[in-house]
């Protein structure tokens, strides 16, 4: 039990590679394009413990990313032994006519069987590295029983098996983490076996290989073997094993190998990957370090050393990078990668830190830049959102306590042309203009399900939509039934889903001119207005029937409507109110069949005053807990007025009637419960016959009673945020039934100024509220249900 735990032990991730457990493969050398079978030995008992791999995948060659894998396995089949299974099996390989030459791993995949859950199949990777080689079939042999001998502080022999042959061995060599590579080449005539390595460094280590090279074509490095040269100090060679301590953002201490000895050493250094040199000269004699001092923070340096002797410099040592640590100063090297058609990763250097860095992007040619900023120990992000097939410039800033260092110098680059799925819709343009038609155009790298146009006549009326398919790569779309000589704003958005991207930014065009049959009329206006009436008139560029005005206070839907005969432009409208703002459009009839309205025309008529009219402007004030004062339009006179009032909702209505004697135009309504919501109407009434209609319904509020234990001036249960909110705010509450809300919005003055109805579920309730029409101020908002009555304070910024 305990040999089953520490096998488990040891095998504790799944597919785990053990490097020992594949002791050969013979052959272990091949060729590209080349069939053969092999035999592959593994550690004795590896086979008696796991089972068998189970298929061709399990065993295959590896060299990084490429893998050979078996191409025929039989699992019954052993390496003959002594009537026992033993630790070999046969695999065929076919080396692909394209295979990597170099050295190969070989990997073997047994299962261990185990019959506790869950590890009933354990897979286990063993793995013999350099057990491969795929070689070029026209290169000599690859050296093999590669070793150093004759080791000394600047020498080593290097031998290698007497049975390769070759016209030319070379030798590669280096110390131990260095990335370059020294060479030696050896002529291969009379059999040799070795030479010898010289102006080594003391005290290294080192690794090196062995090639071969027949008629011009060489083999594959023999497997990498080390040595490390003897700890003897030597005179004059170049110093080596360089590196840096105490390295702050101006200053750094610079050492190298101490067994190296000198006269003196001669440091140069500068900025990595410049060569506007600094140098220092040292007195030898032990002193094998200096420090460096006026050094730039937040860069990259690089150093080199010499030894000298009697006048003789050694050569200067490989060049040696360190980086000074820099806050707060302006980042560089900038990079653009992972660029895509509406995203792109920006990098700068990560020698600079701050508190943040802020990076800025604009299309090339504009400087309407957008901003990202990111924490200071961050050096790339991705930005997204771009147009495809695009040139942006772009710029990084290091920011520090608020202040920025300024931004690095401009670069650059393009987005690839593959369309976007759902973005805003650009280029936009119009094309094939006639009296009445427009072609619109966009991107064609905007790619959606739909694109909705909307369009208008410039400025003013309401807007005409029309849908086209996006697919099949449609990027235009015409629009019809427009006004002749008229300026035209249009928009359009991408839809997917059911989502839509928002419009793109507006642009105009202008039909060309010519009277149009039964089309929308176009250039609405007003004239000769009084209080109580107006001459509307229109283009005469649309011949109809009929035509049909229709108005109605502004906001409103309670249209009036005047035909006129076909032919006339003009028409006088009243029983307006004075000093109020009126819509009015204008429609072209033919056969019975309407065009659609004209856009939207505005006007206010001029104060007055008219007998026995509805009243208008109706406002509250002086509300208190049980009473307020109501007031309506001065410019309406009447015998008397009736006001009818209830709570807001229903219709149990009261009744106040009062004399207009004197022009009275306000009244007092008493006896009203507190914290409740009410709604009041008044109407004219002359010679007691003549009485108009009611007016338009006001609301408001009563104060509230703190001490009314039924509402809470602070409740935990109702919630909004954000608060202070600027065009929306989410409204925040929990209910223990599933029930209808009311909630309202009341200013300072105590007046409703928004209503909103909704569905209120078991639990939490998230409701989102639009203020976007809200003034600036300090709201109350009272959340009512059938049995509970809640309050909070809002603030509209």
């Amino acid at each position: 039990m305990m040999k089953r735990f520490l096998f488990l032990s040891l095998l504790v991730c799944v597919g785990m590679s053990l490097s020992a457990q594949v002791t050969s493969i013979s052959p272990a050398s091949s060729n590209p394009n080349q069939t053969l079978t092999t035999v592959i030995t593994l550690a004795s008992g590896i086979l008696q413990t796991d089972s068998l791999p189970y298929q061709t995948g399990d065993i295959y060659l590896k060299q990084g990313g490429n893998i050979i894998i078996c191409d025929y396995f039989d699992s019954t089949q052993v390496y003959p032994g002594a009537g026992a299974p033993s630790d070999s099996l046969f695999c065929d390989f076919t080396i692909p006519p394209g295979a990597m030459l170099g050295w190969y791993e070989v990997h073997v995949i047994t299962y261990f069987k185990d019959t506790v859950s869950p590890f009933a199949l354990l897979p286990i990777d063993n793995m013999l590295a350099y057990g491969m080689v795929v070689a070029d079939p026209n290169a000599c042999p690859v050296p093999f029983n590669t070793n150093a001998s004759s080791i000394t502080g600047t020498g080593a022999q290097i031998n290698w098996d007497p049975a390769t042959v070759a016209d030319t061995f070379r030798v590669r060599y280096r110390s131990i983490g260095s990335p370059t590579f020294l060479y030696k080449d050896v002529d291969g005539l009379g059999g040799t076996v070795n030479t010898t390595l010289s102006n080594l460094s003391p005290g290294t280590n080192y690794s090196f290989e062995v090639s071969t090279k027949c008629m011009g074509y060489s083999s594959t490095y023999s497997i990498i073997d080390t040595f490390q040269t003897t700890s003897t100090p030597v005179n004059c060679v170049v110093p080596n094993q360089l590196d840096t301590s105490a390295v702050t953002a101006s200053s750094a201490t610079l050492s190298w190998n101490a067994l190296v000895l000198a006269d003196s050493f001669l440091v140069r250094y500068s900025l990595n990957g410049t060569t506007n040199y600094l140098y220092k000269y040292l007195v030898g004699g032990g002193s094998n370090s200096t420090t460096l001092s006026g050094l730039l923070a937040g860069r990259a340096y690089q150093f080199q050393v010499t030894s000298i002797c009697l006048g003789v410099s050694s050569g200067y040592s490989t060049s040696f990078v360190f980086i000074t640590p820099g806050v707060c100063v302006k980042p560089h090297s900038i990079t653009a990668t992972s660029i895509t058609n509406s995203s792109a990763v920006i990098g700068w250097t990560s020698l600079v830190s701050g508190d943040n860095f802020r990076i800025r992007y604009a299309v090339n040619g504009t400087s309407n830049y957008k901003y990202k900023t990111v924490a200071g120990t961050v050096y790339s992000t991705t930005i997204s959102g771009l147009l495809p097939a695009t040139t942006y410039n772009y710029q990084v800033s290091t920011m520090c306590s608020g202040a920025g260092t300024g931004y690095s110098g401009a670069s650059s680059f393009t987005t690839t042309s593959t369309p976007v799925t759902c973005i805003t819709p650009y280029g936009l343009s119009s094309s094939n203009l006639t009296s009445s038609t427009a072609q619109i155009n966009w991107s064609v790298y905007v790619a959606a399900d739909t694109f909705r146009i909307r369009y208008r006549l410039n400025g003013a009326g309401p807007y005409f939509y029309k849908n086209i398919n996006g697919s099949g790569g449609i990027t235009n779309g015409t629009i019809t039934g427009l006004s002749p000589g008229s300026l035209y704003t249009y928009q359009v958005s991408s839809i997917c889903l059911g989502v839509s991207s928002g419009y793109s930014s507006t642009l105009n065009f202008t039909t060309s001119a010519g009277a149009i049959l039964c089309g929308t009329p176009t250039g609405v206006s007003s004239a000769s207005i009084t209080s109580s009436t107006a001459q509307i008139s229109w283009n005469n560029t649309v011949t109809a029937d009929t035509f049909r005005l229709r108005f109605a206070e502004n906001g409103t839907t309670s249209y009036r409507y005047k035909d006129i005969a076909g032919g006339v432009y003009t028409t006088s409208i009243s029983g307006l109110s004075p000093v109020t703002t009126y819509d009015i459009q204008v429609s072209s009839v033919c056969m019975g069949v309407g065009s659609g309205y004209s856009s939207i025309h505005t006007f206010s008529t001029i104060a007055g005053t008219i007998a026995c009219a509805t009243p208008y402007d109706l406002s509250t004030s002086g509300i208190a807990q049980n009473s307020a004062t109501i007031s309506w339009t001065p410019d309406i006179t009447a015998d008397s007025f009736m006001v009818r009032y209830s709570v807001l909702g229903t219709t149990n209505y009261k009744w106040k009637k009062i004399s207009g004697a004197g022009g009275v135009f306000s009244t007092s309504l008493t006896g009203l419960a507190n914290n409740t919501s009410y709604q009041w109407q008044v109407r004219s009434i002359c010679a007691g016959v003549n009485v108009s209609v009611y007016s338009a319904s006001f609301s408001f509020a009563t104060l509230l009673r703190i001490a009314n234990p039924a509402l809470s001036a602070i409740d935990d249960q109702l919630k909004a945020y954000p608060n202070p909110a600027d065009d929306h705010f989410t409204l925040q509450f929990y209910t223990d039934q599933n029930e209808s809300f009311h909630f309202y919005l009341i200013d300072i003055s105590g007046r409703i100024v928004l209503t909103e109805e909704f569905s209120g579920l078991e639990g939490e309730n998230l409701i989102d509220v639009n203020t976007s029409r809200l003034a600036s101020g300090v709201y109350t908002g009272i959340l009512e249900s059938t049995g509970s009555k809640n309050q909070i304070r809002v603030v509209i910024r």
